[in-house]
């Protein structure tokens, strides 16, 4: 799965490409890998940068979150196109996209998170919030 939330953002889950060279077609730049269950692709010669912060299936500290949602908000305000990976992207990917829209667009984490799920129907919202 991959979905087109903004020009610059797409949320993705463990299936969302199979190559980098597929995802520089679509003009993304970079992946922000935010499930510590799993790999990042391995960075080649297309140019598209993998960066990694492994969110925990479960609590996590506040910290670690704000760092997981500012590195796309940081990259989004610097012009790039970005894809926020996750396994199933119905928890951890949306919560970091839903989280860094409501930053950059002054939006509650509600309204984007319902936002979301009209984009994917099957997204429980009680486990978007980990």
């Amino acid at each position: 799965m991959i979905v087109k939330l903004r020009d610059n953002l797409y949320l993705g889950d463990k299936d969302a490409f199979t190559s980098l060279a597929q995802l520089k077609e679509m003009g993304i730049q970079a992946v922000v890998v935010v499930a510590n269950d799993l790999p990042a692709a391995t960075e080649d010669e297309t140019g598209v940068r993998v960066h990694k912060l492994g969110l925990l299936d479960g609590p996590n500290y506040g910290h670690v979150k704000d760092l997981a949602c500012h590195i796309p908000k940081y990259l989004l305000q610097n012009g790039e196109t970005v894809l926020i990976q996750s396994v199933t992207g119905k928890r951890r990917g949306a919560f970091v996209c839903g989280r860094t829209i409501c930053e950059l667009e002054g939006k509650s984490i509600y309204e984007v998170f319902v936002e979301i799920q009209k984009l994917i129907p099957d997204l429980d919202l009680s486990k978007v919030y980990f």
